[in-house]
C-alpha cells in the first residue's frame, strides 16, 4: 500500500537493503501490513539475491519491524511465508521534517498556483 510505503521512505536509520526489501514488502502488503508473496518475489522486488534478502529479513525481524510466520498446507505442504510489517513501529522511527526549500518547479512559476 503506498501508505506504507511512504512510512519507509520516511523512517530514520534503515539501511539501503531494509528499505528495498521492506518496499517491496509494503507494496503488497494489506490495510494491518500482512504480507503473503513468496520470498523470491520480494527479492526480485527489492532488486535482491534471495541470500541476501534472507539476511535482511532477518536483520528486520531482529530490529522488530518485520515478523514472519512459517505456513503449510496439510494437502500441499509448505506454503510461503506470512509476514507482517510493524506500520507501528516504522511510523515511530521517522526521521525529523526537513524543509528541502522551493522546487524547480516553484522557481520557474513564481506566483503561480499548483
Amino acid at each position: 500500500m503506498i501508505q506504507h510505503m511512504r512510512l519507509v521512505f520516511q523512517a530514520d536509520n534503515l539501511s539501503v537493503s531494509e528499505g528495498a526489501f521492506l518496499m517491496a514488502c509494503c507494496q503488497h502488503a494489506d490495510a494491518r501490513g500482512y504480507v503473503s508473496e513468496p520470498l523470491q518475489l520480494l527479492a526480485d522486488e527489492a532488486h535482491m539475491l534471495l541470500p541476501a534478502a534472507q539476511d535482511t529479513e532477518q536483520q528486520l525481524i531482529q530490529r522488530g519491524l518485520l515478523l514472519s510466520a512459517v505456513r503449510t498446507d496439510p494437502a500441499n505442504g509448505q506454503l510461503s511465508d506470512l509476514r507482517r510489517v510493524d506500520l507501528s513501529l516504522l511510523a515511530d522511527i521517522q526521521r525529523t521534517y526537513i524543509d528541502y526549500g522551493p522546487t524547480d518547479a516553484e522557481s520557474f512559476a513564481p506566483g503561480v498556483s499548483w
